[in-house]
């Protein structure tokens, strides 16, 4: 029999070429060793009836080398969705929470660290965001996230509110309400930046039934700073005075700024809101801690001498 692998008698090698029809692009062999077959699987492939499967100068890349780069039990492109082209060198998918490099869920670990993404990078995530950092009034207070919520002592706190869940709507009582009577801003003309503003306080329910869940709260909101007081329950025609201490920062602006005092009472709907305008000074008085000690000379002239002596004594001597 004939071997239809030689061509003629010096040919030296006597495998079989390629069936006939067949290209090193569709004959299912990795011909180049790449780990990728054929075409469309082989970035060395143009088409199916390419005959050279190798990369021809094509560069190696995440989305062509034949390695599962992130992980996701997809390798290069098209299978992982990751891949845009053979060319792209990121086989990383773009908006998987699992994958992003981020710690979504603020609990110190990131992406596969977290138990959550059940060591998957296409997991479902690291799991939902803290109440206090994502993004929703869950106690209907009208503030949202650390720091403008000041029940939420920092970004990772899971409750907004005071008690760690939503609290309801608030009813608005039309024979709820609250009035002050007294307000004092500590040097509202001469603040400070860095220095501590100290707000007094008195109100008063005026209305006809008791206020529960009142709290007092004082705001610069151009600072972004604020600090609150309460909850506590107030009886009709109950008075109480409250004193607020607010830090403001060391690097402000110099300027006249709006500073907002605000009652409310959740349950009952009352409210009152009041303004009052702060400025902050660009230069800052100093105040000595030493005893500022005054002296006097005292001139000894004994009888007959020309000359006489001075000596400082401490006033408190003399």
């Amino acid at each position: 029999l004939f071997d239809t692998g030689c061509s003629n008698p010096q040919d030296n090698d006597e495998s079989d070429g390629p069936v006939q029809g067949t290209t090193q692009c569709s004959d299912l062999v990795d011909n180049d060793n790449d780990h990728t077959i054929d075409y469309p699987n082989d970035s060395g492939c143009e088409n199916a009836a390419d005959n050279t499967e190798g990369n021809g100068g094509t560069t190696m890349t995440q989305c062509n080398d034949g390695l599962d780069n992130d992980a996701d039990g997809l390798v290069d492109y098209p299978a992982d969705p990751g891949c845009e082209n053979r060319e792209d060198n990121n086989e990383h998918d773009s908006g998987l929470l699992c994958d992003d490099g981020i710690d979504n869920d603020l609990d110190g670990l990131v992406d596969l660290e977290d138990p959550d993404c059940h060591g998957n990078p296409r997991g479902p995530g690291e799991g939902e965001a803290p109440a206090c950092s994502d993004g929703v009034d869950n106690d209907a207070d009208g503030l949202i996230d650390y720091p403008a919520d000041p029940d939420c002592t920092g970004p990772t706190d899971t409750g907004e509110g005071s008690l760690g869940d939503p609290r309801p709507e608030p009813i608005s009582d039309p024979d709820a309400r609250i009035f002050v009577s007294h307000l004092q801003l500590s040097e509202p003309y001469s603040f400070i930046p860095g220095n501590q503003l100290f707000t007094t306080l008195t109100f008063r329910n005026v209305g006809e039934v008791t206020l529960h869940h009142v709290k007092a709260r004082v705001s610069i909101p151009a600072l972004g700073v604020l600090r609150s007081v309460g909850p506590f329950t107030l009886g009709r025609g109950k008075e109480s005075t409250q004193r607020i201490t607010l830090d403001v920062p060391q690097q402000v602006v110099p300027g006249i700024y709006d500073v907002r005092i605000t009652l409310f009472a959740d349950e009952e709907g009352a409210q009152r809101t009041l303004h009052r305008t702060l400025e902050i000074s660009s230069l800052e008085t100093t105040k000595s801690e030493e005893p500022l000690i005054h002296y006097v000379t005292t001139v000894y002239c004994p009888p007959g001498y020309s000359s006489c002596r001075a000596v400082l004594e401490p006033e408190a001597n003399l």
